[in-house]
């Protein structure tokens, strides 16, 4: 015979294409479907899947250790089953068949009532050739019989019909035998004198290999009228190999004896057989030896199984075994040698075919002899899990873990454990308390598809000691062509949820990188056509003359020499003058044409050339006069420094302080001021440089408006100060700290510097106002930042996003420009230490450093407070900026500007928005001042197209004045480009950014409210900045706020936020956008799976597909007792009563799937019980809160998926024991799904002491069940309902109304008046009972309660309970319904995107825990009553769950302890009636991970590593190859013959 082949399980079906994948799959009662797995298939009601004793999943996988399910190894008992092919040719076929028949009813009349059932299929019909000679098959096995008596076999054989050799379907109805009388580990024989057709051929072999079902053929040759060849019948040969059975050919005569003892001897096999031994060898034309270990009693022949060609024993072993003769088969391939009392160790075969297989048994004997044990096996990759698998895969090292079940009640210890091949390398088997395979192989084995074929185990019962042979099942590895050779998948890393959370810091996603695209334009020379703003030259009155000539004529030069405009306007101003001037502020421009029209302004007249002004839409100004003129001009920037010099006698005293502020405030008042040629414009952007001679008084100051002003059009501010003046002018009651306000304030710098002429015939000061003209002057503002004095050294500045270069260069030139805060008392002091680090991002090839103290690039002036230097940094390539800075003597804040080029016309504005106004006044544009209740909303235009830049979306960092990234909406984001109209300039429209006027208290001073905004936008890159100031405070229904700070509106979709509710909130899936034809911001989501106004609807493209997601069935059912020392029969029994451990039968309870009945003493001892063992009596008394509910829950679920509902029934009549520490009990059973009651019942005539009453309520609340706190008196169900559990068992419940704190009524609403609900109180009876116990309704009468403890109805449809009691003391409440019509299940989720639950609920979390459920078609959400709309419900698309409850205000956060979620729901067809549902859970300060998971607390989530998944990591996430068990603990892999797969869940590897 061909070794290889009967040692192969499924390598056939790999190589011809038959999917291991294909199971039975079927959909329950709760819209679940589930899949039957290896091998497993469908109970007749289609509710549970019938598995081999190897497997225990509910869709027969792998599971971790647990307490074995009841009778699970015995299930069906013993069987004798014969399929009878009942087609034999004359002579051969039908004399053969007598014979059987007589060794049949021997075997009956030997063993009288030895098995439980009889099972018999035979058939009925022959086939015939009709009239053309065509073939028909005119025969059906269609006689079945399965009874617990003996049958008898058809006692005719019927004519085979045609004389050929044909086929017939024995494979499709083994299946459907084995199927129909639910076998397993059996024998089945088969009588047949033709091969089976191939149909069903690997379904069958997987389905008697799974179940351990060996099949026998007993085969009739017939060379003469059924001629089947050897090639015909050799698949039929290996199948039976394949599952361990026999396959004995044969031919007789009638009353043969030596057949009818040949089959006789078969037949054996089926009556308990005990295997001895077993083992194949590849070449036995050498002797080959097996060990034996014959039982010690022997009671009955053993049978010598020898497979091969003449397959003989040795001399030796014929006399040392005591053989009798053989019975052999008619081919000389099967020989058997019985011995009635074999004496011999070992045994020795030859055979003249090469290889051979010796197979040793005997029969168990119910009075002596050998032991009756029936022997279990299954092998799992790693000792943690119970059952995995029927077959191993070649050279994949596996543990095996066996069952062994005795007929005697001694205890039985598996001594070792041997591979056949290796008898001598024995292993010691750990025992396993709490699994069904007790025992399991300390070291893992492998198989080799060549010489494996069995386990020897060394088996102790009580003092005797046995050996058992068990046959292995090895998958050979296939050889795989190279070319098709795949590396293993690794698993990807899980997250529960999104696999991160979405960052809060914004609503708009901006880009990494600072470059969004490369415009097109390069141009060498940009020459913008617009004007920009107004440049100010102002000096103190008294100011040094030859200074300030310097000055003036440097300012002159750079002004001709930089010509960034011929449109710009210029001014000066002086001072702190005795007389001052009528118009302070002289105003000029070079060019002042302008279609021959002149203006007058006042007393100011100049002309316009051809320029392109914008009005906006405004008309002029009643004083403004246009008549035809020829150009003129009065006088220019340079001829009004030369007029208005200072002079020294003109100043004001010297003891007055300087009003250098007034030049500041005449720049930005309206009168006689031509910003107003422009209206918009002229002002924005403006700077000013003011030298200063005295100091200002020391509560001189700006007014928060003019602040605003500056701020928010962006003048940049810098006032300057000598050495000399700092020193000869400070005095009493004097101070510069203004200026070093107005500087951090305006974007600019206050100076302390030496005027002195040096070598170089240049001064200080001059050089510093020459930096200021080539970089705030002619330059766009890249990067600021204040830091304040109390700044950590080496904290991070924040990013510095750098524009492409306009010139396709490869980097951007930055001037970088740092100031410290002036003293008064003395000359400026260098730092400690400033230096500045530009750290890449990604992209970046270099690292800056810049020490501003010591390096040669950075330009330093003596005894003043102003460093500058210049960086070339890649462009388009975003930095984090590092600043290391020590404070001097001086303790300075520090100001750092930066500065680059930016040649193009630019205007910002803000508007405030309205969502809520009417359309015409929905936006407002150009706002004075920006407050907390409407936002900075930047309005940012931009002259395009122009000759610098071709717009790209344009992105917006805006920071506070610690340079910190808000955590609020639109703190970062990103704008498309509006394009310009016939009337209107294009631009940029940002979202309103709500900020707060006081974000830091670590500001520099004065500057706290102050924001900074850097905008890029291709090659184009400015930093605009305003104040924020305090608003109105928010509206009523948008005072709460977000975990980030962000005010968020109570209400319906679509949903708000701001202050006053001003613009949609996207529910953090999408951003706002403008939309310019409707002048609206609404959300754009992120992606086609939001949908809705405030993307709050998500579309599942990668749906909950669990089955058990939301079935809502009850499919475990676990009661612990809680026993005292000498009453436990009486527990026992009143348990019984009440929970059903008799009466409910798998027929009434066909969605449960396991059963588990505890108990626990007072010492904590658990024992495993079924309710008909006998009783053992706990031995230690009951004590005051030794009865943990935290550990008996964890005992409970031992071995139960977090995925699946269940009951757990904590019984006990000593409730002084009970016990529990909130924390911990959430802790332990957020994960799962299993509801615990807790019935704390006394003996006596009022409710038992309970030790933490709350505790204890809140524990079982928080899981979906409760306390029932009762007595017992003569009669049990006096004040306890036993009706309760075996129907909400039996039910798909929901929960109708919940409440820890219930006081005054409430109402119970129902789909239907006949559905049942459950009306169960703690805290409150006797009172509840005399406001109910009303004539009508009538369904109150038959409540019971037990004094003012509990209160339990049993009731149908709608009702209102009167809850007011008198007491007025709050009470504990619950109401269940039983097989509700909506019946929601809910799991909790970290992000709307969910649909797998991957969060818990915790107290530290952003914000309130995010639920998802179902609700059946024709039903919707609607806000709850009396919420105020905390609550935001969403509809969802294409999802397991259908709808999703949250919240997002962070004060509104489930606080640690039991919590209750609540929805209502009302029916589309009538909405007048609404029907609340409740969803229970318990709350934690944080989540706790398993396998090495990360917590998450925003979410309540855990950062789960790779192969894991789920709320705290415990469930598996299994990759491509493989799926998880139904509980989710355990990684299978999809096809039992895929040797990459096995080897990667083994953890040998």
């Amino acid at each position: 015979m061909n070794l290889k082949i009967p040692l192969i399980i499924g390598i056939l079906s790999l190589f011809l294409g038959v999917s291991a994948e294909i199971c039975s799959s079927f959909t329950n009662n709760n819209g679940a479907t589930n899949c039957c797995t290896n091998g497993g298939y469908l109970e007749k009601n289609n509710q549970t899947c019938i598995c081999p004793s190897g497997y225990l999943g509910v869709h027969c996988e792998a599971v971790k250790t647990s307490m074995p399910p009841d009778n699970h190894f015995k299930a069906g008992g013993t069987s004798f089953n014969i399929m009878n092919v009942n087609l034999y040719t004359q002579y051969w076929g039908v004399q053969t068949y007598q014979n059987v028949q007589k060794s049949v009813n021997a075997h009956f009349a030997a063993f009288p009532n030895g098995y439980d059932m009889y099972n018999l299929l035979e058939t009925s019909g022959s086939p015939t050739l009709d009239s053309l000679d065509i073939p028909i098959y005119s025969y059906t096995f269609d006689k079945w019989y399965s009874k617990n008596t003996t049958f008898n076999l058809a006692e005719n054989a019927t004519d085979t019909g045609l004389y050929w050799c044909y086929e017939v379907p024995i494979f499709e109805n083994l299946i459907k035998m084995i199927q129909s009388a639910k076998l397993k580990n059996t024998v089945i024989t088969i009588l047949t004198q033709h091969p089976p057709s191939d149909d069903k051929r690997y379904e069958a072999r997987e389905i008697a290999v799974a179940f351990g079902i060996r099949i026998n053929v007993l085969w009739t040759k017939d060379l003469t009228f059924n001629r089947c060849t050897d090639d015909q019948v050799q698949g039929f040969k290996t199948f039976v190999d394949v599952t361990g059975g026999l396959f004995v050919e044969l031919q007789s005569e009638l009353d043969d004896q030596t057949t009818i003892e040949l089959v006789s001897q078969v037949l054996l096999t089926h009556y308990k057989p005990q295997y001895v031994a077993i083992q194949s060898f590849p070449n036995c034309t050498t002797p080959q030896t097996l060990p034996l270990v014959i039982d010690p009693t022997v009671n009955g022949p053993y049978n010598f199984v020898f497979l091969g060609v003449n397959a003989t024993p040795s001399i030796d072993s014929y006399r040392d075994c005591f053989l009798r003769s053989p019975l052999r088969s008619t081919d000389n391939q099967l020989a058997i040698f019985q011995s009635p009392d074999p004496s011999c160790t070992s045994l020795t075969i030859t055979s003249k075919g090469g290889s051979c297989t010796a197979i040793v048994f005997t029969n168990a004997n119910s009075t002596a002899g050998p032991l009756d044990l029936a022997i279990y096996t299954t092998y799992v990759e790693d000792p943690s899990i119970d059952a995995s698998r029927y077959a191993i895969i070649e050279k994949v090292p596996f543990y095996p873990a066996v069952h062994v079940e005795s007929g005697s009640s001694d205890p039985v210890v598996l001594n070792s454990v041997a591979i056949s091949y290796n008898i001598d390398g024995k292993a010691t088997p750990v025992k396993r308390d709490i699994a069904s395979y007790d025992w399991i192989s300390s070291t893992p084995i492998q198989c080799n598809a060549s010489q494996t074929y069995s386990l020897y185990l060394n088996i102790s019962v009580g003092t005797t000691i046995v050996q058992r042979a068990v046959r292995v099942a090895c998958v050979a590895t296939p050889v795989v062509p190279l070319t098709t050779t795949s590396a293993p998948e690794t698993m990807a890393p899980t997250t529960t949820g999104p696999s991160t959370s979405p960052a809060p810091s914004t609503s708009s996603s901006a880009p990494t990188s600072s470059a969004a695209a490369t415009s097109s334009a390069a141009p060498a020379v940009c020459s913008p056509l617009k004007n920009y703003a107004t440049f100010l030259f102002a000096y103190a009155t008294d100011f040094d003359p030859s200074t300030y000539g310097i000055l003036y004529k440097t300012i002159g030069n750079q002004l001709t020499n930089l010509n960034i405009s011929t449109n710009q306007f210029y001014a000066n101003g002086f001072f702190d003058s005795k007389t001052p001037k009528a118009m302070p502020i002289n105003y000029t421009s070079n060019i002042i044409f302008f279609e021959n029209y002149e203006f007058f302004f006042g007393k100011l007249r100049v002309f316009f050339g051809k320029l392109r002004f914008f009005f906006s839409k405004k008309k002029l100004s009643s004083n403004m006069v246009s008549t035809p003129q020829t150009p003129i001009f009065s006088r220019d920037f340079t001829t009004n420094c030369i007029v208005d010099q200072p002079v020294a006698a003109n100043a004001t005293d010297g003891p007055t302080g300087s009003n250098a502020l007034q030049v500041i405030r005449d720049f930005l008042k309206s009168d006689d001021n031509p910003r107003n040629w422009t209206l918009q414009g002229r002002l924005e952007g403006s700077m000013i440089v003011i030298l200063v001679h005295r100091l200002p008084n020391n509560d001189d100051d700006l007014t928060s408006a003019e602040y605003d002003q500056l701020t928010n059009l962006n003048v940049k501010i810098f006032p300057i100060i000598t050495i000399k003046d700092i020193s000869t002018t400070l005095s009493t009651g004097r101070s510069g700290a203004v200026f070093n306000r107005i500087a951090a304030q305006t974007n600019g710098h206050y100076v302390v510097a030496n005027d002195t002429i040096g070598r170089d015939v240049n001064s200080d000061i001059n050089k510093i106002v020459t930096n200021f003209m080539q970089t705030a002057y002619s330059k766009n503002l890249l990067f600021t930042r204040n830091i304040g004095s109390g700044r950590l050294d080496g904290s991070s500045l924040g990013t510095l996003k750098v524009p492409t270069s306009s010139d396709g260069s490869a980097t951007v030139s930055v001037t970088i420009t740092v100031s410290l805060s002036a003293v008064d008392s003395n000359v400026p002091k260098p730092p400690g230490q400033l230096m500045l680090g530009f750290k890449p991002a990604s992209g970046a090839n270099n690292t800056i450093s810049i020490d501003f103290l010591t390096s040669d690039q950075v330009t330093r002036y003596a005894n003043s407070n102003f460093y500058t230097t210049t960086v070339q940094l890649e462009a388009g390539i975003d930095r984090e900026l590092i600043l290391i800075y020590k404070l001097g003597d001086d303790s300075n804040d520090l100001l750092l500007r930066m500065w680059t080029d930016g040649n193009t016309y630019r205007e910002a504005t803000y508007i405030n928005y309205d969502e809520n106004a009417t359309p015409s006044s929905v936006v407002s544009d150009n706002v004075p001042s920006i407050e907390e209740n409407y936002g900075a909303a930047l309005r940012f235009k931009l002259d395009s197209p122009s000759p610098c830049l071709t717009p790209s979306p344009a992105s917006l960092i805006i920071t506070d004045c610690n340079g910190v990234v808000s955590a609020k909406y639109d703190s970062k984001q990103v704008s498309s480009f509006i394009d310009p109209t016939s009337d209107t300039i294009g631009y940029f429209q940002f979202i309103p950014f709500f900020c707060s006027s006081q974000p830091s208290t670590t500001c520099i001073t004065g500057a706290e409210s102050k924001y900074d905004a850097q905008l890029v936008t291709d090659s184009f890159s400015i930093t605009q900045s305003f104040q924020c100031r305090p608003g109105t405070g928010p509206s009523d229904n948008c005072k709460l706020q977000d975990a980030n700070g962000n005010n968020q509106c109570s209400g319906v979709s679509p949903f708000h936020r701001g202050p006053s509710g001003t613009v949609y909130d996207c529910s953090n899936h999408g951003i706002l956008e403008y939309k310019n034809d409707t002048q609206k911001f609404r959300c754009a989501c992120e992606s086609d799976a939001f949908t809705g106004d405030s993307c709050e609807v998500v579309s599942c493209s990668d749906p909950n597909l669990d089955p058990l997601a939301k079935d809502n069935a009850y499919h475990t059912y676990t009661i612990v007792l809680g026993l005292e020392a000498g009453t436990g029969f009486l527990t026992i029994d009143d348990a019984n009563e009440l929970f059903g451990l008799q009466s409910l039968t798998f027929d009434k309870l066909s969605e449960v799937w396991k059963y588990q009945l505890l108990t626990i003493c007072a010492d904590g001892v658990y024992m495993l019980v079924k309710y008909a063992d006998t009783y053992r009596a706990c031995q230690v008394p009951a004590a005051d809160g030794v009865h943990d509910l935290t550990s008996i829950y964890q005992r409970a679920v031992q071995g139960i998926g977090r995925n699946v509902k269940g009951i757990i029934v904590y019984y006990t009549e000593a409730s002084s024991m009970i016990n529990v520490t909130l924390n911990d009990f959430i802790t332990a059973s957020q994960p799962y799904q299993q509801q615990l009651f807790v019935y704390a019942i006394n003996e006596g005539n009022s409710p038992g002491k309970l030790l933490g009453n709350d505790s204890i309520v809140q524990a079982a609340m928080s899981t979906g069940g409760f306390l029932i706190h009762s007595f017992i008196t003569d009669e049990l169900t006096t004040f306890i309902d036993k009706s309760f559990i075996p129907s909400l068992l039996q039910s798909s419940s929901s929960i109708a109304w919940l409440s820890s704190s219930q006081y005054g009524n409430f109402p119970i609403v129902a789909d239907k008046p006949t559905t049942v609900n459950y009306l169960i109180t703690w805290g409150s009876g006797l009172e509840l009972e005399a406001l109910n116990n009303k004539p009508d309704p009538n369904d109150f009468k038959k409540c019971i309660y037990a004094v003012n403890a509990s209160y339990f109805c049993k009731l149908q449809g709608d009702h209102t309970v009167l809850g007011g009691v008198a007491s007025g003391n709050p009470f504990y409440v619950a109401v269940y319904l039983l097989d509700d019509v909506l019946a929601p299940k809910a799991q909790i989720i970290s992000s709307l995107s969910q649909d797998s639950s991957d969060a818990v609920s915790t107290s530290t979390s952003d914000a309130r825990t995010m639920l998802t459920f179902n609700i059946k078609p024709g039903y919707s959400v609607v806000a709850n009553d009396g919420d105020g709309g905390i609550t935001r419900n969403a509809g969802r698309n294409g999802c397991t769950f259908t709808n999703t409850a949250y919240s997002v205000f962070a004060s509104q956060k489930y606080k640690p302890g039991a919590n209750i979620a609540k929805v209502t729901i009302k029916k589309n067809s009538d909405g007048s009636k609404t029907f609340t549902r409740f969803f229970p859970f318990g709350t934690t300060s944080a989540p706790v991970c398993q396998n090495g998971g990360t917590p998450i607390t925003s979410s309540g989530s855990c950062s789960c590593p790779s192969g894991f998944q789920g709320p705290d990591c415990s469930l598996v996430n299994c990759s491509e190859q493989s799926i998880s068990n139904a509980w989710y603990d355990v990684c299978v892999c999809k096809s039992i013959e895929d040797a990459t797969c096995a080897a990667r869940y083994t953890s040998f590897f």
